[in-house]
């Protein structure tokens, strides 16, 4: 996948990316952007829906990177559904990390997918304003023998020899099951 403003990237869904705005319903708080230009979104409540677009489904894995607040001392749990089907319960991490959950043969299809998180407990944030349930960083699908990759929905990192705010000009090499980025 190569950055794209306004363009759909197949396996990959990021709430807080302009392009990925058809793909979320209203059961999600508007997207923020982190100081380091990090777009995503929180989730409103305890359940929301996601589409992903997946190119070629079979199994493989879910990554989810995001993360949860701590309700009191417990961590908080999120369970994955696609397509109906529950993918499992997993712990949601106190800072930004990846959560992993098996995708058996059969589960996604080509096309949109229906992605939907559930959490155990809300925590309620600003002054009680927003009822908060996951920070979603980006959701992406990496078929069996694949490994994940960097959000296709940021623009490539700047080095300190480019000017701020412009972006290398990148290829896109296919291989092994996965789409890598050169730069």
């Amino acid at each position: 996948p190569a950055f794209q403003a306004g363009a759909l990237v197949a396996n990959f869904a990021d709430p807080g990316a302009q392009a990925c705005q058809v793909l979320r319903r209203g059961d999600w708080y508007p997207p923020e952007t982190s100081k380091t230009g990090s777009t995503h979104a929180w989730t409103k409540g305890p359940e929301a829906f996601l589409q992903l677009p997946v190119a070629e489904p079979g199994p493989g894995k879910l990554v989810l990177t995001g993360f949860g607040l701590k309700y009191g001392e417990e961590f908080r749990r999120v369970e994955l559904l696609v397509n109906g089907r529950s993918l499992g319960v997993e712990a949601l991490p106190p800072h930004r990390d990846r959560i992993d959950w098996p995708v058996p043969p059969h589960t996604l299809r080509r096309g949109l997918n229906e992605v939907q998180l559930k959490v155990d407990r809300t925590v309620l944030w600003d002054g009680g304003q927003r009822n908060l349930g996951v920070f979603v960083d980006f959701l992406q699908f990496v078929p069996e023998g694949g490994i994940p990759l960097a959000d296709p929905y940021e623009p490539p990192a700047v080095g300190s020899a480019l000017e701020p705010g412009l972006w290398r000009t990148a290829r896109i090499v296919h291989g092994a099951g996965a789409d890598l980025l050169l730069g």
